[in-house]
């Protein structure tokens, strides 16, 4: 796992979380999209994919509750992102 974790900090964090929750690491994935969801250097949409991210990882670890709140964040913006949210907070239900 260290290696694995090694190998992939060469590329863009998102991409990271992105394997990790393939991995099914959904911890290891919730720590970097929340950390990007943060990122005063992201721009909104970068947040917002990040913050779709740590949507996802919560929903794999059983925390509806966290996932709602960070999905309707998401789906009042008028972002690319927006009909994702919607449709994962659909799922919620």
């Amino acid at each position: 796992n260290v290696i694995a974790k090694q190998s992939l900090s060469a590329i863009d964090p998102m991409e990271q979380a992105d394997k990790l929750y393939e991995a099914k690491q959904y911890n290891d994935a919730l720590n970097i999209y929340l950390r990007e969801s943060n990122k005063e250097s992201n721009d909104n949409e970068r947040r917002d994919e990040a913050r779709i991210g740590a949507a996802r990882c919560y929903i794999a670890l059983g925390d509806k509750k966290r996932a709602q709140a960070l999905l309707m964040a998401v789906s009042a913006k008028h972002g690319r992102h927006k009909r994702e949210a919607k449709r994962l907070l659909k799922g919620l239900n």
